[in-house]
């Protein structure tokens, strides 16, 4: 795997892709990934509007008065 490919270069052919793919996998140790058959067979989540909240409330953010005396000496405007 000395080899670096420049972007000038022809793609090798598909066989011979495929066949380098599958033998970086098997030298590799990856674990396969274990699909869930009954997760698949719920289906993807809903998109729908209705679906979602329409009013999120935002947080409050509350300015103490010492805070407040103190922006106004340094004349910041904390309204």
């Amino acid at each position: 795997m000395s080899y670096i490919p420049t972007p000038y270069d022809d793609h090798d052919s598909m066989v011979k892709m495929y066949s380098d793919c599958t033998a970086c996998t098997e030298m590799s140790n990856f674990v396969r990934p274990v699909v869930d058959v009954n997760a698949a067979r719920l289906g993807a989540p809903s998109i729908a509007y209705e679906d979602f909240p329409q009013q999120t409330l935002k947080p409050e953010i509350s300015i103490s008065d010492a805070a407040h005396h103190l922006a106004s000496r340094l004349h910041l405007h904390l309204d």
